[in-house]
């Protein structure tokens, strides 16, 4: 069951903190993915868009690599009206994505989400030189709180080694209980990061 809990607060969604080891536990499937399509439709009041993509890896989960996967996304634009959910996942026609997903609720719903909004999904970018991809996750306008509560942190972009994020991963799939890290995850550096708002096709 997802339980990230999501509350709007003026112009930022306040997301609960979940460092890899809660994204880890709570997802169901991790792995890589690259995004081949999107369309979003009305579901009730609510704007909706429907991520299709393809496996590149799995870290965890009986997914194989070229498998097919739909990711549901809150937010898109259908007939010109628009609806954006802040701190949504985001994704890009052609561009690779490392996703934490969990089952959609009702389970007849044959679509995945992402587990921990935003914090859920890194997109892959290459590096200019030859230190390999870079992880990166965007969590802009969204803002945080920790597992205990106490004061709201503005999210900014990290990135890692997309080796070192792999590895993790591995390591917390391992583990027997890998919830007693809880509240603690990989280093990241803060930096700047390269731009993953260009050819966005959701929300």
């Amino acid at each position: 069951m997802l339980v990230a809990a999501i509350v709007h607060a003026g112009v930022a969604t306040v997301l609960l903190q979940m460092g890899l080891p809660e994204l880890v536990d709570q997802a169901k499937t991790v792995g890589m993915v690259e995004v081949d399509h999107a369309a979003a439709a009305w579901e009730g009041k609510r704007i909706v868009t429907t991520v299709d993509a393809r496996f590149h890896g799995v870290w965890k989960g009986n997914a194989k690599k070229g498998d097919a996967i739909q990711i549901r996304v809150p937010g898109g634009i259908v007939g010109g009206i628009g609806m954006r959910v802040v701190g949504a996942p985001e994704f890009a026609l052609g561009e690779r994505y490392v996703v934490f997903l969990s089952p959609v609720e009702p389970s007849p719903d044959p679509r995945m989400q992402v587990v921990g909004f935003s914090q859920g999904t890194f997109h892959v970018v290459e590096a200019a030189d030859s230190r390999g991809p870079f992880a990166v996750a965007s969590l802009e306008g969204a803002a945080l709180v920790g597992q205990t509560g106490g004061a709201q942190v503005r999210a900014a972009a990290t990135q890692m080694r997309l080796s070192d994020l792999s590895r993790e991963v591995a390591r917390l799939v391992g583990s027997k209980e890998p919830t007693r890290e809880s509240g603690r995850s990989i280093p990241a550096r803060k930096q700047p990061v390269p731009s993953t708002r260009s050819k966005n096709v959701a929300p």
